[in-house]
């Protein structure tokens, strides 16, 4: 895994998609729209 281009606020995502086990609801805990949750989940899957 490369850290050197990583997004620290992508661990917040990913712990919340991981509580929560939904895209909608981890969303809605970190209040981002539902496409900037998507996109933030395309970009930890890179």
């Amino acid at each position: 895994m490369r850290f050197k281009g990583l997004d620290l606020n992508l661990l917040v995502v990913l712990d919340a998609l991981l509580s929560e086990r939904g895209l909608t609801a981890a969303a809605r805990r970190i209040n981002l729209s539902q496409p900037a949750m998507s996109a933030a989940v395309a970009r930890l899957r890179d």
